[in-house]
């Protein structure tokens, strides 16, 4: 007989009393009567106490705590997480072929599998869930393995892989969700919005799937279809700031200025040093004329840019290039897009505010041109680099 109770041990376990927890089921797991519930608080009392004499029997536990016939799904979800830092603590030594009998064969590959992830062995993890599925060819093995063709860039059968696991569990949106990441990758822009659309239809409480949605909206032009994601996105979870950003970024592509700065405030005020937040402001100071404060707000986000990503710190300096031209900083615009030049050479968008700069801020007509020729052999069809350098060889033609 039991000398505990469920109530018992939640009690324990929700006053973070771990090593009682383990005290009163290290015995009672190794029976036949033992429950889900005793497995289940058996390896998360092992795992948040850290007790690495338990973890082979917590490993155990987790084998038996799958077999149980129906086992609670939320908690099994936890157990998994729970698990994983045992499994790394154990490692391939204990998962070898000598103690291999010991462990139910799915298992014993599962742990295997995340042990190889872990250390980056990408062929063994795919040789690993290949056999897994194999053994069981269950949608989670399908969409693991996804996501190691994902990191070999073989992103066909990495779509394959999900459309099998879709197969296996057609309301899975979480399935839906990476395969419509993938296809975005891939261009495939209607199979992408299908499994976006697929995705909210089976979790509409997931802000994450919604956000996604908009950015493809967004990139796509379709502003309205994108706020209203936006929208749903930062309902479900009002501190998403990223969300506040894009439902800014919207607006202004809309031209609604004093809304965008209306949402662009509440991104900055959950998150004050966030450097994207401070640029959508400066973006929208800039597109109303109010130069000085575009300036304040993109300094600002230069100054709280980590410089992480080459092509978004290239575009913070244009922008920033571009508040100083209008504002007639001609020597600060030319120093800023220099600085944008530096990191992403050759994009043209550049090059023309860099040649506009030269032409009608300093006046230097011969660096102008350099700035032309260099957008016509890029582009030689550019109608403004070409109607440009009519001008600037009518300028250079007076001076001589």
């Amino acid at each position: 007989m039991k000398k505990h109770s469920e109530k018992e041990i939640a009690e324990l376990l929700n006053s973070e009393r771990y090593p009682e927890v383990i005290e009163k089921l290290r015995n009672v797991v190794d029976t036949d009567h033992a429950s889900f519930n005793d497995y289940s608080a058996f390896i998360i009392a092992v795992s948040e106490y850290g007790d690495r004499k338990s973890y082979p029997k917590a490993f155990d536990c987790f084998v038996r705590a799958n077999m149980v016939r129906n086992a609670n799904p939320v908690l099994l979800r936890t157990l998994y997480l729970k698990i994983e830092n045992i499994i790394k603590f154990l490692g391939l030594a204990y998962f070898d072929n000598a103690n291999s009998h010991n462990i139910q064969k799915d298992y014993y590959l599962r742990a295997r599998f995340l042990l190889f992830i872990t250390s980056n062995k990408l062929v063994d993890a795919l040789n690993t869930i290949s056999a897994l599925i194999q053994e069981k060819p269950l949608p989670a093995y399908y969409f693991q393995r996804s996501k190691i063709y994902v990191l070999q860039k073989k992103l066909k059968l990495a779509v394959k892989d999900l459309d099998t696991a879709i197969e296996f569990a057609p309301a899975d949106a979480v399935l839906y969700y990476h395969r419509g990441l993938l296809k975005q990758r891939m261009n495939d822009i209607p199979g992408a919005l299908f499994d976006f659309d697929s995705a909210v239809n089976f979790d509409a409480n997931n802000s994450t799937y919604y956000f996604k949605r908009g950015i493809l909206y967004e990139d796509l032009g379709r502003f309205k279809n994108a706020l209203d994601d936006f929208k749903k996105s930062v309902q479900i979870n009002p501190t998403n700031v990223p969300a506040f950003q894009e439902l800014a970024w919207c607006k202004y592509n809309m031209k609604s200025f004093k809304e965008a700065m209306y949402f662009a405030d509440i991104a900055t005020k959950l998150e004050p040093n966030n450097s994207s937040s401070h640029y959508v402001k400066g973006c929208i100071f800039t597109a109303v004329g109010m130069y000085k404060q575009a300036l304040d707000e993109l300094e600002f986000a230069a100054k709280n840019d980590n410089q992480s990503n080459k092509s978004w710190s290239a575009r913070l300096w244009f922008q920033t290039a571009l508040a100083s031209f209008l504002d007639e900083q001609y020597d600060k615009a030319q120093q800023d897009i220099t600085k944008a030049m530096l990191l992403r050479p050759n994009i043209v968008g550049f090059l023309v505010l860099a040649m506009d700069i030269e032409f009608f801020g300093k006046k230097d007509f011969y660096a102008a041109k350099g700035y032309c020729q260099s957008i016509l052999k890029i582009d030689p069809e550019n109608q403004r680099a070409l109607a440009a350098e009519v001008q600037i060889n009518e300028k250079l033609t007076d001076d001589m």
